[in-house]
């Protein structure tokens, strides 16, 4: 980013319209310096969806790399894989700064018509508002304990 962050520094919160066809605008901070990169969008938790997550490149690798090689002759392996591969999809940014986002994904999240995004440093969420509203005393109260264990 040209402010001296590092290029995977995602902050704030933001809301926008999610149109009829899913686009979403993404702030231009998050994106003027990705132009033409892939982003994963995973609904999170697989289990029990709350949000969309969305992993830049880097990330996703990890991530990818950490699911090993979906051995077919292991099946906790092979659902962990399909797990990921159900619940996420692939997109990239358009040139206006805006990312669709699939019907499904957002079904099972409660996105329509207005989204809340959110910074998480190394990726970013997509909430539908009163979700967020909801889990955000947990996660504040969170963030302010790990940040007092780590001498924050």
């Amino acid at each position: 980013m040209n402010d001296g962050q590092n290029k995977s520094f995602f902050n704030g919160r933001f809301q926008h319209s999610v149109d009829k066809t899913g686009r979403v605008s993404v702030p231009a901070k998050w994106w003027r310096d990705r132009k033409g990169e892939s982003f994963m969008v995973v609904s999170w938790p697989l289990d029990a969806p709350r949000c969309l997550k969305v992993v830049p490149i880097e990330l996703r690798e990890k991530i990818l790399d950490g699911l090993g090689g979906g051995q077919l002759s292991n099946e906790t392996e092979e659902r962990s894989v399909r797990g990921f591969g159900v619940n996420s999809d692939v997109q990239e940014i358009d040139e206006s700064g805006r990312m669709v986002l699939r019907p499904d994904l957002c079904e099972s999240v409660g996105i329509k018509g207005e989204a809340v995004l959110v910074g998480c440093i190394r990726y970013w969420e997509v909430w539908n508002e009163k979700s967020l509203e909801a889990d955000l005393p947990a996660t504040l109260k969170a963030a302010a304990e790990s940040a007092k264990k780590k001498g924050i």
